[in-house]
């Protein structure tokens, strides 16, 4: 099961008025580049997250060797993520992360579809849930009152 903890970052996000919010190293490239977040954007930052786990390089992805944000910006946008650090036996985790980490964000793979996945479907529940969010839902797994 995986569990994000946000710790009221989103409050924060959604009151940020100037600039890019987010940590660096896990900023999606299209955000690096429009300065909007986009849904897959979440993503991205949940591949990087992935390969963080499996990685030797606690100086991060996108952070190693970096001297600025400047320099994670271009990092971000531009270095190849290094799949493979990830163990061969998983084969289908390594394709995985890597359509959550494509740069391009309308090819990178959806939560929905994410979700799907082997390494990520916890269970049906959870699957259910996402798929009902992505249609509409609110973010929490209830309805939207109109």
């Amino acid at each position: 099961t995986i569990v994000i903890v946000d710790a009221g970052f989103a409050q924060a996000a959604a009151d940020c008025t100037g600039g890019i919010c987010g940590t660096p190293g896990y900023i999606p490239p299209e955000t690096w580049m429009t300065g909007h977040w986009y849904p897959k954007g979440d993503c991205f930052s949940m591949g990087v997250v992935m390969l963080q786990l499996l990685s030797d390089n606690p100086e991060g992805i996108f952070t190693s060797g970096a001297t600025s944000i400047d320099d994670i910006r271009a990092k971000t946008c531009a270095r190849e993520p290094r799949l493979e650090q990830i163990p061969g036996k998983c084969q289908d985790l390594h394709s995985l992360i890597g359509r959550l980490l494509d740069k391009k964000h309308p090819s990178r793979i959806s939560a929905v579809d994410a979700v799907r996945n082997h390494w990520l479907a916890a269970s049906q529940l959870a699957a259910e849930r996402i798929a009902t969010n992505a249609a509409g839902g609110s973010e929490h797994g209830r309805p939207n009152s109109k």
